[in-house]
């Protein structure tokens, strides 16, 4: 989950979107938390709340028996 963490924001940074908002003198914490930070979330959290759902099945599953 801390490769996805990493890796979502990093790969966001090349999309044109980004490179136009380099250009036009965003702050790079401007970038981040404006334009990178919002799209790089969705896949996270996407992970995150499979594994919760995975921990509760199992919860479930073994409180069952």
């Amino acid at each position: 989950m801390m490769q996805m963490t990493r890796a979502a924001p990093i790969g966001l940074l090349a999309i044109p979107f980004i490179e136009m908002a380099k250009m036009k003198g965003v702050s790079p914490s401007g970038i981040i938390t404006r334009h990178a930070l919002p799209n790089a979330l969705e896949p996270i959290i996407n992970v995150v709340v499979l594994n919760l759902a995975y921990l509760i099945v199992a919860v479930v599953v073994v409180s069952h028996q």
